[in-house]
């Protein structure tokens, strides 16, 4: 068996140069990851404004699915109470204002 290496310069320097390709490409790649996250973290308004609008939004869609979806789902399962509202006639109304004023003229004395 021959185990002679035919062209070895030629072989030598077309793993060299693939290697450099390569590794230039990676270092491209690189630098360019380095630039977006170095965007993303440098303070300017821009940024600050897209994190408050991307916080309100979430924000928003929270309540959405809380209102429409996970509370009714939940008080059906019996995990969360019903919100019982309290229905006053007047004579009630005039009592409890009638108790708050007298509260505030002993608190005053």
């Amino acid at each position: 068996m021959d185990e002679s290496i035919k062209m070895p310069l030629a072989k030598v320097g077309t793993s060299i140069g693939t290697a450099a390709v390569v590794k230039a490409e990676e270092i491209k790649n690189a630098a360019e990851n380095t630039l977006v996250s170095a965007d993303f973290f440098t303070l300017s308004w821009s940024n600050v404004a897209a994190a408050l609008a991307a916080a309100y939004t979430l924000s928003m869609l929270i309540e959405f699915w809380w209102k429409k979806f996970w509370r009714p789902f939940l008080i059906r399962k019996g995990w969360l109470q019903l919100e019982t509202r309290i229905v006053l006639t007047e004579e009630e109304m005039a009592e409890v204002e009638r108790r708050r004023r007298v509260r505030e003229r002993d608190t005053v004395l």
